[in-house]
């Protein structure tokens, strides 16, 4: 009873708006003539009912959100700062479901059984990926788009379903291990390349006797290094100048500025640098993993082995940064490691025997306390979805979650990190 009172509120409310807003179009209509000439009319008046239309009329169909501006939609009422503050206050006013234009419009689920009953319950409504036009140059224009990311509809199900066979170890499909990507398979693959790193590392702070290091680049290549060898069949070597092209290439094509572009495809016709090394990086990417399908193809290594960085090495070192400023949490999850494993190689079956470990991987920028039962064991929140739901969930789930075990256990029984000065982006083994 109480849903039907508040749609009839908000009916009521939306029919006031109405025809305040008409009122006020007939009075600017009136002060029009009255005060300008019959030409000036016709040429204003056509703009005020476009703006009409545009910004309110547009807006009927849509969920509840702020009046966007001409052209710049809701823009301007972000906190760049915090622009999850911005979303959260919206999220209080407007309630889980809310529409905000940036310049188009955008619908906002802000609450896990309103993303549940979305991307669960109707998947396949809700399954299509916008391409947008910055990525739209790579897939060549296509119209449900390309690969497995950038592609929508029948297409997008067909390689999907390929991709899951060989990814997902967990389904138990026997491709996964023809594929050398079983549970044990792909844990010693990462293992290699954890202890590739933690050796690099060793040799980095004999160097350094005051034992600073920049963790960034041993990370970065050991993530890299893993994703390759399961999807290429290659890997770099530290100091590697083509690993430093490669990795300058990702952050080219993940620029955040470029993004504008989609929301003002004008853009895209004037000389942006940031645009031009994204176009440059993104047709240099394809071109590098083409030439490596061509060689795979010239020499036909069917033999049954096969030859997402940025968020699992971003997630890693942001980790690193909590646990520069909580070394009590830091310290607790050593304990729990040195008594679990002692100087053993951490592995990923024993991972329910390290609860607090556990959570602070789950929740590193809160209190890992929030994943812990009254028993002290993990207890995960459905709250918590890092790789989506229904049908777009991230297809390198299983990979990310033992990388970011392996790599979080070994680097902590291993080294204590403590922080240089006042500066968070450097770190101290």
């Amino acid at each position: 009873m109480a849903d039907i009172e508040k749609d009839v509120v908000q009916e009521d409310k939306e029919l006031k708006d109405v025809a305040w807003l008409f009122g006020l179009l007939a009075i600017f209509s009136a002060l029009l003539i009255r005060f300008f000439s019959p030409v000036c009319t016709l040429l204003i008046f056509p703009v005020a009912m476009i703006a009409f239309h545009q910004f309110y009329w547009r807006r009927r169909n849509l969920p509840p959100g702020p009046l966007p501006l001409p052209l710049v939609g809701n823009t301007l009422s972000i906190d760049m700062r915090n622009p999850a503050k911005t979303f959260s206050l919206w999220h209080a006013y407007y309630g889980p479901i809310y529409t905000v234009w940036l310049p188009h419009p955008m619908i906002v689920m802000a609450s896990h059984e309103v993303l549940k009953d979305a991307l669960i319950r109707n998947g396949p409504a809700f399954a299509g990926r916008p391409c947008g036009y910055v990525w739209s140059m790579f897939t060549k224009n296509m119209e449900h788009g390309d690969g497995i990311i950038l592609c929508e509809g029948e297409r997008w199900e067909h390689i999907r379903e390929f991709a899951h066979k060989i990814f997902r170890p967990d389904n138990g499909i026997r491709f996964s291990r023809e594929f050398g990507l079983g549970r044990t398979q792909m844990e010693q693959k990462i293992v290699h390349y954890v202890n590739s790193m933690v050796a690099h590392i060793d040799a980095k702070l004999q160097e350094d006797k005051q034992g600073k290091l920049d963790l960034e680049e041993p990370i970065s290549l050991c993530v890299a290094n893993i994703i390759q060898e399961i999807v290429l069949g290659k890997s770099y070597t530290y100091g590697d100048p083509q690993f430093r092209k490669f990795k300058n290439l990702i952050d080219a094509v993940a620029s955040k500025p470029v993004q504008m572009v989609n929301a003002y495809p004008i853009l895209a016709y004037l000389p942006i640098p940031a645009l031009r090394r994204f176009k440059e990086s993104g047709f240099a990417l394809q071109r590098y993993f083409l030439n490596i399908i061509r060689e795979h193809k010239e020499r036909l290594e069917m033999d049954g082995e096969p030859r997402g960085m940025e968020t699992t090495v971003t997630t890693l070192r942001w980790g690193i940064v909590y646990l520069l400023y909580h070394p009590t949490v830091q310290r607790r999850c050593y304990m729990e490691i040195e008594k679990i494993f002692g100087d053993d190689q951490p592995c990923y079956a024993k991972r329910k025997q390290l609860p607090y470990v556990e959570a602070t991987i789950v929740q590193l920028i809160y209190s890992p306390l929030r994943f812990l039962d009254e028993n002290g064991y993990f207890k995960k929140r459905p709250e918590m979805n890092p790789f989506g739901m229904g049908k777009r969930t991230c297809l390198g789930e299983n990979l990310a979650r033992y990388e970011l075990f392996l790599l979080f256990t070994t680097l902590l029984q291993k080294y204590e990190f403590r922080p240089i000065g006042e500066n968070y982006y450097r770190y101290s083994v």
